[in-house]
């Protein structure tokens, strides 16, 4: 699939060219992309997976040196959002969820 430079593709809500361009600096680093922009075999993996880039390449990685059974384990925790921490726009929605649980644990 050639879709073109992303500078020039026609998105709805295009994203800030500041961060298109720490993509591109970022797939320059896990060696997913050559200095033309073009896939090198290294992307064309990291393209397969569906996750984060940086954990595809940490992956890709484990698996030439044998160790891929203990990275999977690191790469999972850190896959893993902090049950704990609620996004800024879901915290009206919690602590709402909340006082409604404490309030039917009292009437019991």
């Amino acid at each position: 699939m050639q879709l073109g430079r992303v500078e020039r593709f026609p998105f709805i809500d295009a994203p800030d060219s500041r961060q298109i361009t720490a993509g591109y600096r970022l797939l320059r680093e896990l060696d997913a992309i050559d200095r033309k922009g073009q896939f090198t075999a290294v992307g064309r993996e990291l393209a397969r997976l569906p996750i984060d880039p940086r954990l595809g390449r940490m992956l890709l990685a484990a698996g030439q040196r044998q160790s891929l059974a203990e990275v999977l384990v690191v790469a999972a925790a850190l896959e893993v959002n902090d049950p704990r921490v609620v996004p800024h726009d879901a915290q009206e929605k919690a602590r709402h969820t909340i006082e409604l649980t404490l309030r039917r644990s009292q009437i019991s």
